[in-house]
């Protein structure tokens, strides 16, 4: 993987530090979070980009996990938040995703709360 911190307190603080630090690397201000993300996760990352003035898309909560966000994303996009499993319990195959912030030059941040699960599914490098 280019880029990890794994210096943080916990994963909501973690996962908005990952966003502000797309917005520096991308220069965009555009981020959207995946419906399935914890709700603590989603509410932190939202106060800090906000207070930045950047915007925050929540794709809308779907406990199947076919929220669409490849329709979310396009140029100004900074970062994609996902988390698998995500809150609902749904492990996903993130390749399809991250080509899409990729074709559109964002960065997709996977959070993972179940680290049990990485034994189960691709890594997030290889997705």
């Amino acid at each position: 993987m280019d880029v990890a911190n794994a210096s943080m307190y916990d994963g909501s603080t973690a996962c908005a530090e990952a966003a502000l630090m797309a917005r520096r690397v991308t220069r965009r201000k555009k981020h959207i979070l995946s419906g399935g993300l914890h709700p603590q996760y989603v509410a932190v990352t939202r106060t800090n980009a906000e207070l930045l003035g950047d915007e925050v898309v929540l794709a809308p909560i779907d406990v199947m996990g076919d929220e669409g966000l490849i329709s979310l994303v396009d140029k100004g996009t900074a970062s994609v938040i996902v988390q698998t499993p995500d809150s609902f319990g749904n492990v996903r195959d993130l390749s399809a995703i991250a080509e899409a912030a990729h074709e559109n030059g964002a960065l997709l941040i996977a959070v993972f709360t179940e680290v049990v699960s990485l034994g189960a599914i691709k890594s997030p490098g290889e997705m």
